[in-house]
């Protein structure tokens, strides 16, 4: 279908937004853009050659990534709407997950220990249940029913 001036300039507007966004955020190239949104970076490419729109589940999914709204993604929004990840909170939660991880080892580790010092085997309910409470409390649990099926 062929495409009127007004079709042409909305491309343009996205075009440049995307591309505004994708450098905000340092996004290195289309296909990590494409992973991110849950998309084909054939179509990532032709919207930031402003040779197409996306839908919208398209343009949310994008703007879910930006953490922005699909309107001001249309709109043409760029760094002043569209705050990147803050560094320094992004650290600090990695750092929170890689802690608690690293409890999570010690945790198990000591339970095994403690199993082989007294004789039992990793099937002990009452060791993996005290465990999976701890994994649970880092966010790190097995969850409801799995337990069974590890043993």
């Amino acid at each position: 279908m062929p495409r009127t001036k007004r079709d042409i300039e909305k491309q343009k507007i996205f075009a440049r937004s995307l591309k505004a966004l994708v450098e905000l955020h340092h996004i290195k190239d289309a296909a990590t853009l494409a992973r991110l949104a849950g998309m084909d970076s054939s179509s990532i490419s032709r919207y930031l050659r402003a040779k197409a729109i996306p839908n919208s589940g398209g343009m949310l999914a994008l703007a879910k990534v930006f953490g922005v709204t699909a309107e001001e993604l249309m709109a043409g929004a760029t760094a002043p709407v569209a705050q990147p990840i803050n560094s320094e909170e992004r650290f600090m939660e990695i750092n929170r997950r890689l802690n608690n991880l690293a409890e999570a080892i010690i945790v198990v580790y000591s339970a095994v220990q403690a199993l082989a010092a007294s004789g039992g085997d990793a099937g002990d309910a009452g060791v993996l249940r005290k465990v999976n409470k701890r994994l649970s409390q880092l966010g790190l649990g097995m969850g409801k029913g799995r337990e069974s099926s590890n043993n």
